[in-house]
């Protein structure tokens, strides 16, 4: 038997669509809207917006990240915010982002944080934008929806409409149809630390190998072996929600955690 209880707008929330709860270890709980950011601490809402947060550019926060040491990144549609004592340090086109979208944060075992943004992928490191990709580099599509570090240190992403990409020693390797991947829509890839990366789509979950995955990117084999799994495996939809920070996750009892445009699914 499960306990639950509802907050809406009554309570204090600015609005009652949330895009994104990050697992952060500052014990609150951190809430993403279209509206402003928002920390909840058990029992009181506190919404930090244009209004009343010195350097926000952009409200909308559709991603929240946090990274190692603990800084809360937030993904917007007028750029990346550092979060920090109330205040915001904006990162947009002005100091060399691609795109002002952010659709995606992941942070490498370097320190980097990667921004995948709708117009392509940034590496920011002390600071600055060190690095930039776009179609013209080899990305397979500048809509970069995720973003996750292998073992090996190298970068798989998710586009849309491009398929599933891999950055590695600086150079890109593109897995789509041709390569056995059923749905050239990447929103969120999630490895279960069993050796298989899970990926949701707009054509239900997919799941591969990631031994596969390299060794097609390497060129070593033709196609991947993808698994699929729709309505019949228990999906309520084929359509995942993607284009967030972050769509999807893994508890830590092994669950794996998908968006749904008809609700949360677990694996």
């Amino acid at each position: 038997q499960y306990a639950h209880q509802v907050w809406k707008t009554e309570h204090g929330l600015p609005q009652n669509s949330i895009q994104s709860i990050p697992q952060t270890k500052d014990g609150y709980l951190w809430l993403g809207t279209e509206r402003g950011l928002v920390r909840f601490d058990g029992v009181q809402f506190t919404v930090f917006d244009k209004g009343n947060t010195p350097g926000m550019q952009n409200e909308n926060a559709q991603g929240l990240y946090q990274d190692r040491a603990g800084h809360l990144w937030v993904g917007t549609w007028g750029g990346l915010h550092l979060f920090r004592d109330g205040r915001a340090i904006a990162y947009t086109t002005k100091e060399g982002l691609t795109n002002n979208r952010v659709l995606a944060i992941c942070e490498d075992r370097q320190g980097a944080l990667w921004i995948g943004t709708g117009g392509g992928l940034n590496r920011l490191k002390d600071g600055k934008v060190t690095a930039t990709y776009t179609v013209k580099d080899g990305l397979s599509n500048d809509h970069v929806w995720s973003i996750q570090e292998d073992h090996d240190g190298a970068l798989w992403i998710g586009t849309f409409g491009g398929g599933l990409d891999r950055l590695k020693d600086g150079k890109y390797s593109v897995i789509n149809g041709e390569q056995g991947l059923p749905n050239s829509v990447s929103g969120h890839i999630e490895p279960d630390g069993r050796g298989f990366f899970w990926m949701s789509s707009y054509g239900g979950i997919l799941r591969a190998s990631e031994k596969d995955l390299n060794r097609c990117a390497n060129g070593e084999i033709a196609e991947v072996p993808f698994v699929t799994y729709g309505i019949n495996d228990g999906l309520p939809t084929l359509e995942c929600s993607e284009g967030l920070q972050a769509a999807g996750g893994k508890t830590a009892d092994g669950r794996l955690w998908f968006p749904t445009a008809k609700g949360l699914v677990a694996v």
